[in-house]
């Protein structure tokens, strides 16, 4: 959440030349309504389900850097398909780091943020399943999407990834 994985993913996916795709304007399109709409409406287990099926509709589709939801790795079969068709790249940015981006208007927006203690409790708890990603990317307060992404594809040249997610 707020980590700049729509900047970052945008950034990266003109640097390596291959499309972009936000997975959440995905569910978005499907569900007709944004994510906090769905989310109020049919609850997150019915958004969960429409995440899952955008994310195997975008992995049919070739090669992509995808920005993922922040919930999108705690479901196994999600990490399972990411496993299988590219590189996850967890955008570290630490919960002040994220909480110093996030305006008032902006943590309204955000379903799973409703009060800060709220929300720090979900980024522990999911920090365990974050560490599962291929690689990790720290993120500073100053970082321009464009200088992570530039260090994200220095990251897979060296590393010889391919198939990036």
């Amino acid at each position: 959440m707020a980590s700049g994985k729509t900047a970052v993913g945008s950034a990266l996916a003109d640097r390596l030349g291959v499309r972009f795709v936000d997975l959440d304007r995905h569910v978005e399109a499907d569900a007709g309504a944004d994510v906090a709409t769905v989310f109020a409406r049919h609850g997150e287990a019915f958004f969960r389900d429409l995440e899952h099926q955008a994310l195997r509709r975008t992995a049919e589709a070739g090669s992509a850097v995808v920005s993922t939801g922040g919930g999108t790795m705690i479901a196994e079969r999600n990490r399972d398909l990411i496993r299988e068709l590219g590189t996850s790249v967890w955008l570290d940015a630490g919960f002040d780091v994220i909480l110093g981006r996030l305006s008032p208007h902006g943590r309204r927006k955000r379903p799973l943020f409703q009060d800060q203690e709220q929300a720090r409790e979900l980024y522990e708890e999911r920090l365990e399943i974050y560490r599962l990603a291929d690689l990790r990317v720290g993120i500073e307060p100053a970082d321009t999407a464009s200088r992570v992404a530039a260090r994200i594809a220095d990251l897979l040249a060296r590393e010889n990834l391919c198939g990036t997610w």
